[in-house]
């Protein structure tokens, strides 16, 4: 008699969806509450994709591929939100800009070379525009 042969099964898909979308583009440092949900997130897609790991040890399907493309995807822009440079103090942030000028004050740089600093995000032009010397 012939064995029965076990089908594969399709690969669970997880919908991954930030519960932080507003912070995903931008420089925003994350609350305390977000950054908490967001280590949540993390370390559930984390487990996701160990599963994910497993279920495709022998053979990797295309869509067990695509699945785990999306969790490292998802993990390392996260883990990109937690990063500490969001959270810099403004009198770090000013001592930064200090270094950027000139120590002779008769050197001239281009304008690009001192505005960029206020172009990063919202609180780094709040902390650039304190700083009359850079202007």
């Amino acid at each position: 008699m012939g064995r029965l042969s076990r089908a594969p099964t399709p690969p669970r898909i997880l919908h991954l969806e930030s519960l932080t979308p507003h912070l995903l583009n931008s420089n925003q440092a994350p609350t305390e509450v977000e950054a908490r949900s967001i280590r949540q997130a993390i370390a559930q897609a984390e487990s996701q994709l160990s599963e994910c790991d497993s279920e495709g040890q022998d053979t990797p399907s295309p869509g067990l591929t695509s699945q785990r493309a999306a969790y490292l995807e998802f993990i390392e822009a996260h883990k990109r939100i937690l990063s500490p440079y969001r959270r810099l103090p403004p009198e770090l942030l000013r001592e930064i800009f200090h270094f950027l000028l000139p120590q002779d004050p008769q050197t001239i740089l281009p304008t690009q070379y001192w505005t960029a600093t206020s172009q990063v995000c919202k609180q780094w032009r709040e902390v650039a525009l304190t700083i009359p010397e850079l202007w």
